[in-house]
């Protein structure tokens, strides 16, 4: 089961830094360059838990933010 982001793309943030959210293969990335924080999404729903994303190097997110095809800001 896939998730689609599109249905909710106007109201999904990070739940950190309030940033908008770029899905990435089975994760999503904020948007947000401070922040890089990537959600796991786990059997189509999202896991939207500070504790228990993952904070990613900025060469990783840069990667991540650049395929999703979106800007990398919020």
């Amino acid at each position: 089961m896939s998730f689609d982001a599109s249905l909710i793309q106007d109201l999904w943030c990070c739940p950190k830094s309030h940033s908008k959210l770029v899905v990435s293969g089975d994760t999503a990335v904020c948007s947000d360059e401070a922040c890089r924080l990537q959600y796991p999404i786990k059997d189509g729903i999202p896991v939207m838990l500070v504790d228990e994303a993952t904070a990613l190097s900025a060469d990783d997110w840069k990667a991540l933010v650049a395929t999703s095809g979106q800007s990398a800001t919020n």
